[in-house]
């Protein structure tokens, strides 16, 4: 496995609230050493930019949502760190475990310092047929990459549930 010590900070999750909080600490302590742990394979992407790429309004597709990578987070000072799963917290110890699955190796990291910003999820109600293939979600670019996948298919309806203001981006 992979061992560490953070001197300052470690952060878990490396979207938009995470890397904006990363971003402030290293404005406030340009010497805190500092690890995000993003469990997906994109930092810091507009979600709410989804529906566009969707509709066809957004020229570059996905990638066009991407506010900054992880190579721009680095050059910023933030060491951030795709495709790990924090499997467990030991706040005694000061330590997070993870799963860094590009290499498919357990690391462990200690801190200092930790902020959980990892968002939410919807919950979905438990209803016959919500997990068939063609029912998603729009969070994530994984999510959107589906939605265009089964948008190319030609799909002749679809419902969207949820009035919010992606819902409804969605929507029209």
């Amino acid at each position: 496995g992979v061992e560490s010590h953070v001197i300052g900070g470690q952060l878990i999750g490396g979207d938009a609230g995470g890397m904006a909080a990363a971003s402030q600490a290293r404005r406030r302590q340009p010497y805190m050493e500092i690890v995000a742990l993003e469990r997906g394979t994109r930092t810091s992407y507009s979600a709410c930019g989804i529906p566009y790429v969707i509709g066809g309004a957004v020229p570059g597709g996905l990638e066009a949502l991407i506010v900054r990578d992880p190579e721009e987070h680095r050059r910023r000072g933030v060491d951030a760190r795709i495709d790990h799963d924090v499997v467990a917290v030991d706040p005694d110890a000061r330590e997070v475990r993870f799963v860094d699955r590009r290499r498919g190796e357990d690391g462990r990291l200690e801190y200092d310092q930790l902020l959980l910003a990892t968002g939410g999820a919807p919950i979905r109600p438990d209803l016959p047929g919500i997990d068939l293939p063609f029912i998603q979600g729009v969070q994530t670019l994984g999510d959107a990459q589906r939605l265009l996948g089964l948008a190319e298919q030609g799909l002749p309806r679809a419902v969207i549930v949820g009035g919010g203001y992606i819902g409804l981006e969605m929507a029209e």
